[in-house]
């Protein structure tokens, strides 16, 4: 079973890829499978992150998915990940909560803009256009305990129960959130 955990940078992935590696899995985060393999193309130096060569990148993954039959691969760059995929694992987190996650390490700039991106589900976005629907389950992250289980549920039960889109707009306008997300998000520009 080759499986996919992705999303937005904080909201768990490396923590989640970790315990679900425990069933067996061969883990590999993409990231630092970039950096052992030379991967990258530039250094952003304005966003201070690094572009990396996604088509090196995929062929690497695929040479993963050939030698391992258990794999879990932790990315936020879906575009390195071969189509072939039997399960994604699509985090999301509540933006305000990835916001107190992410400035504990990073500078506002990125943070603003992750939480952004997990605000208009750029990766969810990214994912649904990539795979499968039908592989994808997206699992909030708020309560990282909870995640796992029910994570380890899916995986281990095959419970492949289709699970709902999540859309942080709609959520934030229901629970009347909006106005606390845009009064964080100017506060920090």
């Amino acid at each position: 079973m080759k499986i996919l955990v992705c999303g937005t940078p904080g909201v768990g992935k490396t923590t989640l890829s970790i315990f679900l590696s425990s069933f067996s899995f061969h883990y590999f985060n993409l990231n630092t499978l970039a950096f052992y393999t030379d991967s990258f193309l530039s250094h952003d130096e304005e966003r201070d992150s690094y572009i990396l060569n996604t088509s090196k990148l995929l062929k690497i993954t695929k040479k993963l998915f050939e030698i391992f039959d258990k794999i879990i691969l932790d990315s936020h760059i879906v575009e390195c990940v071969p189509t072939n995929i039997d399960l994604i694992f699509l985090l999301r987190s509540d933006p305000l909560i990835l916001y107190k996650r992410l400035s504990r390490k990073y500078k506002k700039k990125k943070i603003i803009e992750n939480v952004e991106a997990e605000f208009l589900g750029v990766i969810a976005n990214d994912c649904y256009h990539r795979f499968d629907s039908k592989k994808i389950f997206e699992i909030v992250t708020n309560n990282l305990n909870l995640a796992k289980n029910l994570s380890k549920e899916i995986l281990l039960k095959h419970d492949k129960t289709k699970s709902k889109k999540i859309d942080w707009l709609e959520i934030y306008e229901k629970r009347s959130k909006i106005e606390a997300y845009y009064s964080i998000i100017s506060k920090s520009e």
